[in-house]
């Protein structure tokens, strides 16, 4: 059931965005589908974007969606944040 893999995900969160941060790119947005994604993230679509920053260090951005979500839409609007932020 997706509550409790959600739940799951959310439990692991910080070993889900330690695996977005070495899989993603800090040039584009990456999308990841399914079995694509960490264990705990399977049954959902990722959009991820690396990115540094002077204050942070170098951070993941990402959005969690049902596996048919937009991923045009939400790369765009990731990448657009992403470029805010680092302004």
């Amino acid at each position: 059931n997706l509550t409790v893999e959600f739940s799951h995900l959310i439990d692991n969160l910080e070993g889900v965005a330690r695996n977005f941060l070495a899989r993603s790119s800090e040039t584009k947005p990456a999308a990841f589908i399914g079995e694509e994604n960490s264990p705990e993230a399977k049954e959902f679509g990722a959009v991820t974007m690396k990115f540094s920053d002077n204050e942070f260090g170098t951070c993941v951005m990402f959005s969690l969606g049902p596996k048919r979500m937009d991923y045009e839409k939400v790369s765009s609007l990731i990448h657009f944040v992403v470029r805010d932020l680092i302004r």
